[in-house]
């Protein structure tokens, strides 16, 4: 009996393989998605930090004399205009008496808000100045 050598996939082992491969594709796809869509959102909330510090050094740096009643200011003029941040742009800055007004000590807090109606953010620091 004479057997004959073997050419090439069946159409079953090729099937198989082309099935691997696109599962593997599809799911590199899902992967790369998660990630950029995780680093956009640290790369906004690392710009909003760094804008809300930014200005509480500045106000905390002008600071002088006693505590005054609680304040709270609208600055959001003072938003860098290079900004990237997506949706509408609220900046609030409070400066308040944790020990009672006439005391050298009062806490700053600037707070940004940033986003789009139902997916808003909020970034805030705090710091105690003399």
């Amino acid at each position: 009996m004479k057997t004959t050598a073997k050419n090439g996939f069946t159409t079953i082992e090729v099937l198989v393989t082309l099935f691997v491969g696109v599962m593997l594709i599809g799911g590199g796809y899902q992967l790369y998605s998660i990630i950029t869509q995780t680093s956009a959102t640290t790369r906004n909330q690392t710009d909003a930090s760094n804008i809300v510090y930014e200005q509480l050094r500045n106000y905390s740096a002008q600071i002088s004399g006693s505590c005054v009643v609680s304040t709270t200011n609208d600055i959001s003029a003072e938003i860098p205009s290079y900004t990237v941040l997506p949706g509408t742009l609220a900046m609030n800055l409070s400066r308040t008496c944790p020990f009672g007004a006439g005391e050298d000590i009062s806490l700053i807090t600037v707070k940004l808000t940033y986003g789009e109606e139902g997916a808003r953010h909020d970034v805030s620091h705090a710091l105690y100045a003399r």
